[in-house]
């Protein structure tokens, strides 16, 4: 599971913590960068999350069967994703309502 934050606060410890509770093993990406990424909630933002993802992915690339989850750590929520579903690579995308 994957997520991104560039500092370590409050808010991030929250989210680490409840994916503890449901033995979910997380990886932050971009800490202690630079938060590039912009506010969408007034404008399109600078794309640092999907930038930061697509690189990670890259190791992936000849995985098929691997299932990867993203989560925005302030949008948190579990997901049951059992392997003998996924038969085809699927990416599940879910926005929050300022979004779209």
């Amino acid at each position: 599971m994957l997520t991104v934050a560039t500092e370590d606060n409050e808010a991030l410890g929250r989210y680490l913590r409840s994916a503890r509770v449901y033995a979910l093993n997380v990886k932050v990406l971009g800490l202690g960068q630079e938060w590039n990424g912009g506010d969408v909630r007034t404008s399109p933002g600078g794309g640092q999350k999907v930038n930061l993802v697509k690189t990670e992915m890259e190791q992936y690339k000849d995985e098929t069967d691997k299932i990867v989850m993203f989560t925005d750590r302030s949008v948190f929520t579990r997901t049951g994703i059992y392997k003998e579903q996924a038969s085809v690579p699927t990416v599940v995308i879910r926005f929050v309502s300022f979004c779209i």
